[in-house]
């Protein structure tokens, strides 16, 4: 039991150490992040083993110890709170960026259905065959509860891939969104897949399971959260925005209400022991459906900030606890050996293959290179430890669970974290290897981003109404369509006649044409399609 003295001293080291990373990465961010292509995860994550345990020694963020047989639950419980809060306002942030009525569009939700769907289930079906050819003491079930914890995709992760420089100057805005939009639904949308197998081993009887995953499982963990969270988003939504037609609201609460509406939801739905993520998720998108909350500049960077203060505070306490123990353990089942084998099978097999298979399913992905892009940026974060952890209150595989999902999740971390800056070195032996090559939009230009670079040099043509535009999808545009985008009103005539494209982005159209000239028409703020 530490005395009053050594807590004090370990909360003092901690906010300094924290404060400090925050100092030295802020003043060098652009050259990490906009030079080096490096995520805030590697860098934390490493900034948290440097200081942690096996490294200085001189960071302990979590109470008690990590090694093998020896972390005790209020440690895990801290854990399991910390990732709950990490991973549900990131979600709810996603939800928010989103582009308005993005879940309502056809495409996006025949790419929704095949990425939840078959790519989830074909994940967790190939990991635990993995699983258990290498650790073959564990039993199925066993097995495919360890490939459930992995199946979804990190949202934290995601974020800093479709959101960072890169993504901003090479990943088309309809990739960027999808990634964005699969990574924040299918943290709670992978309940199913966790429960099934969990249930199988604790229930005692077949009806006794049946009631447990049909009611307590896909109705309430699923159905309920959904609806009811849409419908408290609308409902505050509703609210906020007569608030603000009053002028009720000042700029600092305006600062702070993703992450209030994050906190809200996660304590109500955890309350009701329901899914507090898919909650998050619907309660997002619910709460920007008209997309005012997206529009507000001061509202988005404020939370991207936060964001950031809550990426390096998970990954650093990550960092600080890995299970060095459990991994170099020479005892079966958990050798360094067979995770190593492991991690390779999970990095290289569990989205990759299936994505590219069923590529001409899933309407977003539109090359062969946007199936790659999207089948290899599947990485695994937070969201994994955040089902690890429950799994192991409920006695699963306890120390061996975390043990095996934070190694993954370790070298998800690594590997999805220095994938562009690998192919940058590359590009020094032939330019081929830039990682701009890794990805390009549909129509053949080799940048594509949202308006925080499109706008950078861009033609701006008078705003238009939806209207003009009749059934918009993105993509190609008709003749008509064209005529409407680029005729004698909108200040863009000087164009040529090549194939163009359009991205809705919810308050403005993103025009591009097989040149790579790029154009932005803003959308009137009273009206905005209902489709694209």
């Amino acid at each position: 039991m530490l005395s009053a003295e050594d807590r004090d001293e370990r909360v003092a080291i901690i906010c300094l150490s924290l404060g400090s990373f925050l100092l030295l990465f802020g003043a060098t961010s652009y050259i990490i992040r906009g030079k080096f292509f490096l995520s805030t995860a590697v860098v934390a994550l490493i900034f948290g083993i440097a200081l942690g345990q096996k490294g200085a020694d001189i960071l302990r963020i979590l109470p008690g110890s990590w090694e093998f047989e020896h972390e005790n639950d209020s440690s895990k419980s801290v854990l399991l709170w910390f990732t709950r809060i990490i991973i549900g306002i990131q979600v709810l942030s996603a939800g928010v960026t989103l582009p308005s009525k993005f879940v309502s569009r056809r495409r996006v939700q025949g790419s929704l259905a095949i990425l939840l769907g078959p790519v989830m289930l074909v994940a967790v079906l190939l990991v635990g065959c993995f699983c258990k050819a290498l650790l073959s003491e564990f039993n199925w079930l066993e097995c495919f509860v360890i490939a459930a914890c992995l199946a979804p995709t990190d949202p934290v992760l995601a974020a800093s891939v479709v959101k960072g420089t890169f993504a901003e100057r090479h990943v088309p805005p309809y990739i960027r969104d999808i990634l964005l939009c699969e990574s924040a639904i299918n943290d709670g949308a992978g309940t199913p897949y966790w429960l099934l197998p969990l249930l199988l081993i604790v229930s005692t009887s077949s009806t006794a399971f049946t009631k447990s995953y049909l009611l307590g499982g896909l109705l309430w963990q699923l159905v309920f959260p959904a609806v009811s969270a849409f419908a408290i988003g609308t409902a505050i939504r509703i609210m906020y925005a007569a608030a603000k037609s009053r002028s009720w609201v000042d700029k600092e609460s305006r600062l702070v209400w993703t992450v209030a509406l994050g906190l809200f939801i996660i304590g109500f739905y955890s309350l009701l022991d329901s899914n507090e993520l898919i909650a998050c998720f619907f309660c997002g998108i619910a709460s920007d459906w008209d997309g005012d909350a997206s529009e507000d500049d001061l509202q988005t960077h404020f939370s991207e900030g936060i964001d950031v203060i809550l990426d390096v505070s998970v990954f650093t306490t990550l960092g600080t606890i890995l299970p060095w123990d459990i991994w170099f353990n020479p005892q079966p089942p958990v050798t360094i050996g067979r995770l190593v084998g492991f991690g390779f099978l999970v990095i290289l097999f569990r989205r990759l293959p299936t994505v590219m298979l069923l590529k001409r399913w899933i309407p977003e992905i539109r090359t062969g290179k946007e199936a790659l892009f999207v089948g290899w940026f599947g990485p695994m974060g937070v969201g994994a430890l955040y089902y690890a952890l429950k799994g192991g209150f409920e006695n699963i595989l306890k120390q061996q669970l975390f043990g095996i999902v934070s190694w993954i999740v370790f070298t998800s971390t690594i590997i999805h974290g220095i994938t562009i800056p690998f192919f940058l070195v590359g590009s020094s032996l032939h330019p081929f290897l830039h990682p701009k090559f890794l990805v390009q939009a549909a129509d053949g230009t080799s940048e594509a981003g949202d308006s925080s670079s499109l706008l950078h040099g861009a033609d701006e043509g008078e705003p238009i109404d939806p209207n003009e535009l009749d059934s918009l999808e993105e993509g190609s545009i008709s003749s008509e369509q064209r005529e409407a985008l680029l005729g004698e009103e909108s200040g863009l005539r000087h164009w040529g006649r090549g194939k163009v494209s359009v991205y809705n982005q919810g308050s403005h159209l993103v025009i591009c044409d097989e040149h790579g000239n790029v154009s932005v028409r803003r959308i009137h703020k009273s009206k905005r399609p209902t489709e694209a």
